[in-house]
């Protein structure tokens, strides 16, 4: 035994000593080949280098990104998509020299048909002096379709003759995606766009808030390194650990509706060379944005979509504001909508010099009709009487009425509403009539938009929304259902009396000339706030943010609209007020989005059928033909009758033809008669328009050699 294992060590230790010198050899060999032997694919144009140098070269690890998912209108139409490009290149030190000789000028001729920016001449002198120099590529074009693509991959150089390397003659292609909006700037600022950087990753609206649905995965691989620049993935068919495409969106946006938004702002901001303007269009009952404008002018005068103005631009609401202050009145106390104020020239100077002003002198004003009048003096006067005692409950209505918040909807990026608090920081005496004709506070239009249509919503709150669904190809990743409060913000009396008072601002104050012969009725607010400079002072003069805000049809609300135009410029002080401004724009977005919309129409009543008989005004014809038409009108018609028939003394009597003799083809159509008579044999000339009145063969006569017959209709 002891022999026995003696020689199985003594083998065991040979077998080791053989491997160790095995692999200590290998390791030379790697180095060798690394660091001392040398590569290149064409020696006699390309100096030699080290192994390790190409290698390093060749092989590495990339980011392998993922194809962008695409953005949908509610109709399925598409908003934003990722759209393959091409770069076009070649690597000239890669042919041969017979390859090379042979096609270069091939090459650069179709360069020339192709591109058009040289001649076929200075394509190829190019491609010859950069294989005699060893440069290693040539950039022929940045930004190629699909369709150039493929027929540049039947080019010399380019055609695809090996499986491993895909251009072997030195053509090379690399693609990448560039994002396209088909709409344009419409919904640009919503939609969103992407980073100049190459993080691939959305900058702002849904491109930046749907970031991750609509980046996909992206995956670390290796990726062989072709001539050129071309990186080839490694095994993505084997292993199946591509990269992962992202998901595609679908908004509720409303393509039409935002166009027609789009073309109102735009011309009244031209028109009155605004600073910037936005509207948003809302779906009453579930909350779905179908529009959102925001244009902002530039140094030339142009309006473009340069930042989201809907969500970001804080601003004193103005008198949009007096009808949430309204609402708290209201469901503070049983304050009857015919109560009246005294508002006397129109002004209030209060102690510590405050002065409470409005536009004209009014007298005596109602509730209502401080409303209707937007009297600032009479709102001062209501919130003196029901909340000067214990400002803070006036400020948890507002909490209540969801005002002290953020509308909920699905964009990054929204501003907080700024309402000061009681006694604090920017509070004094005199705040809450400040704050109950829309001033001291800021909020953007969004958040003022919101309250409105929780008002034309029955009360009932209601998140605004931009993305319905989320999708994974025909796949349903994620379906986003509208929300909606259960509990109304308001009491019924308050609402009732509040879309009264928005329906009198339309009818009888200050938006009742551009509502004028309104074919369906309107309920809304104007606002007109002095704009502040940097500093927080109230600047004097005519710089104002005019704001229209309200629903329609009035009693059975469909849409909510806001429109907001910031420093419009005029000729006048009192031309520059939201009435004239704001509601105009409203008034042309209402108008067409009626004009489109049947389910907003009332039903058209059918009107009673008094024809009794068809026969009076059917004189021969097809009786199939007849019967349909009195099934159509629910008018009697003689039943047993088939085949061709003539109408006499309100009866059908069939038409007797027979092949010897001319067919009695008056009062019937041209269809008929051509089918009649040609049936028969006759060639058939005709003129005029309607009935046949007169043929030139008499009917009933004999038919000899002469076939031919004109027919006259009349």
């Amino acid at each position: 035994m002891a022999n026995v294992r003696t020689i199985f060590v003594n083998r065991m230790r040979n077998i080791g000593w053989f491997l160790g010198g095995l692999g200590v050899l290998i390791v030379v060999k790697i180095v060798r080949i690394q660091h001392f032997e040398t590569y290149s694919s064409n020696p006699a144009k390309i100096k030699p280098k080290p192994w390790i140098e190409h290698l390093r070269r060749t092989f590495d690890k990339d980011t392998i990104w993922a194809m962008r998912g695409q953005v949908f209108a509610s109709d399925g139409r598409v908003l934003a998509t990722s759209i393959p490009k091409y770069e076009i290149s070649i690597d000239p030190t890669i042919a041969d020299s017979t390859y090379f000789k042979t096609r270069v000028d091939s090459l650069g001729m179709l360069l020339a048909q192709t591109f058009n920016e040289k001649s076929s001449e200075e394509y190829a002198d190019e491609i010859r002096t950069a294989r005699e120099l060893g440069d290693s590529e040539v950039l022929i074009s940045g930004k190629v379709d699909f369709f150039t693509r493929n027929r540049i991959k039947q080019w010399p150089f380019f055609r695809n003759t090996s499986k491993r390397y895909p251009y072997p003659n030195g053509g090379i292609v690399r693609t990448y995606y560039e994002r396209n909006r088909p709409f344009n700037m419409l919904a640009e600022r919503t939609i969103g766009g992407m980073k100049q950087n190459k993080t691939h990753s959305g900058h702002n609206g849904l491109e930046y808030t749907y970031n991750h649905e609509l980046a996909g995965v992206n995956r670390i691989g290796m990726v062989e390194k072709l001539r050129g620049g071309v990186r080839r993935e490694i095994g993505e068919d084997q292993n199946g650990t591509s990269a992962q495409a992202g998901m595609d969106i679908y908004t509720t946006l409303d393509i039409n509706i935002q166009d027609i938004a789009t073309s109102a702002l735009v011309k009244q901001l031209r028109d009155k060379r605004a600073r910037y303007g936005c509207v948003v269009v809302m779906e009453t009952a579930t909350g779905q944005i179908k529009a959102m404008v925001n244009l902002g002018r530039q140094l030339d005068s142009s309006y473009v979509e340069d930042d989201n103005y809907a969500l970001k631009a804080k601003k004193d609401p103005g008198s949009t504001f007096k009808l949430a202050a309204m609402m708290a009145i209201l469901d503070h106390a049983d304050v009857s909508l015919s109560k009246v104020y005294n508002t006397g020239r129109g002004r209030v100077d209060l102690p510590g010099g405050l002065d409470i002003v409005d536009t004209k002198a009014h007298g005596s004003l109602t509730v209502q009709q401080i409303i209707e009048q937007s009297s600032n003096v009479g709102m001062h006067l209501l919130m003196r009487d029901y909340f000067y005692r214990d400002p803070k409950v006036f400020l948890q209505y507002l909490h209540k009425y969801k005002l002290t918040q953020k509308s909920g909807q699905d964009i990054w990026g929204e501003e907080p509403p700024v309402i000061h608090e009681y006694q604090g920081q920017g509070w004094h005496r005199y705040s809450l009539s400040k704050m109950a004709y829309g001033y001291e506070m800021d909020l953007v239009p969004m958040q003022i938009l919101s309250f409105y249509n929780t008002i034309a919503n029955d009360g009932h709150w209601v998140r605004p929304m931009l993305v319905r669904e989320v999708r994974r190809s025909d796949e349903l990743v994620k379906k986003i259902n509208p929300q909606r409060a259960m509990v109304p913000i308001c009491g019924a009396l308050t609402l009732k009396k509040l879309r009264t008072m928005l329906v009198g601002v339309v009818e009888n104050g200050t938006a009742r000339g551009p509502f004028e012969n309104c074919p369906y009725q309107v309920a809304g607010k104007t606002g007109t706030a002095q704009n502040r400079d940097d500093a927080g002072a109230y600047i004097k003069g005519r710089d104002f943010n005019t704001t229209f805000v309200g629903y329609f049809p009035a009693q059975k609300p469909k849409y909510t609209c806001i429109v907001v135009i910031d420093r419009p410029k005029g000729l006048s002080e009192g031309a520059l007020y939201a009435a004239n401004i704001a509601a105009p724009v409203f008034r042309t977005i209402s108008d067409r989005i009626y004009a489109t919309d049947v389910t907003m129409h009332p039903p058209i009543a059918p009107k009673r059928n008094t024809l009794t008989n068809l026969t009076n005004h059917f004189k021969s014809g097809n009786a199939d033909d007849l019967r349909s038409i009195a099934d159509g009108l629910d008018v009697p018609v003689t039943a047993n009758v088939s085949g061709w028939v003539d109408a006499k003394t309100g009866k059908l009597k069939k038409k007797k033809i027979d092949g010897a003799r001319v067919p009695n083809v008056r009062g019937m159509t041209l269809r008929d008669a051509l089918a009649v008579l040609e049936n028969q044999g006759f060639e058939v000339a005709f003129s005029g328009v309607g009935k046949i009145t007169q043929q030139s063969l008499e009917p009933g006569s004999e038919v000899f050699a002469n076939r031919n017959i004109i027919l006259t209709l009349r």
